[in-house]
């Protein structure tokens, strides 16, 4: 018995896409980690609006197509209000450090 792990860069699937692939393949005990591509400021931030809304966006343009617009509004603004708290919460660290 042994570990496998395998590392590359994806560009074209969402991150549940890549999940759902490798559980098909190898089972439901399969360990499925994902990082951002680089350690860049940019790419953290990517990844972590990806994680943040893929899967709503995802389920919305499935949805009613008709009510796209309105769910992609709200993910946009549910999305800048987590971004913002974040970010006063680490101003305040920040400060709290100083």
């Amino acid at each position: 018995m042994f570990r496998v792990t395998i590392e590359y860069i994806e560009q074209d699937l969402t991150m549940e896409e890549v999940a759902d692939l490798v559980r098909r393949k190898y089972g439901d005990a399969a360990s499925v980690s994902f990082l951002p591509a680089t350690d860049t400021t940019e790419s953290a931030i990517d990844f972590a609006l990806q994680k943040l809304i893929t899967k709503d966006q995802l389920n919305a343009l499935f949805g009613t197509k008709e009510l796209y617009p309105n769910f992609k509004r709200a993910i946009k603004d549910r999305a800048s209000n987590i971004v913002s708290t974040a970010i006063d919460n680490v101003l305040e660290e920040n400060e709290r450090k100083l």
